[in-house]
């Protein structure tokens, strides 16, 4: 699943791309294969707490990205200017159906942590 939000912008029925944290939320809890959520975040802040079923693929890494373009993707970030980026970038590489939550900042949610301590 890729989520990206955080605006006054149309949700997922509207032409900007943008949907909300509740839509999102709707997405992770029905376990909804039909989305992948990823997480544009560096490794460390995906490992002190992420949205629970996203994928941890940094914006620097953005390229390796190997879903089939029949997949939705749903982006976010901390804030959601990297999901914005990511959106962009995942568009040019010919994938239609993105969509940007924003930032994790505004998940009130339960989130996952992936703390690996020795």
């Amino acid at each position: 699943l890729l989520v990206v939000g955080c605006s006054n912008e149309k949700t997922t029925t509207g032409t900007m791309g943008k949907i909300t944290v509740e839509e999102v939320k709707t997405i992770v809890d029905n376990k909804d294969e039909n989305y992948v959520l990823i997480d544009v975040r560096e490794d460390y802040e995906f490992n002190e707490g992420h949205i629970p079923g996203a994928v941890n693929i940094p914006l620097g890494n953005i390229t390796t990205v190997d879903y089939s373009k029949e997949k939705t993707l749903i982006v976010y970030c901390r804030s959601g200017n990297r999901s914005k980026t990511a959106k962009g970038m995942l568009e040019n590489f010919g994938y239609t159906n993105v969509y940007d939550m924003g930032g994790i900042n505004n998940w009130p949610y339960t989130i996952e942590q992936d703390f690996n301590v020795e």
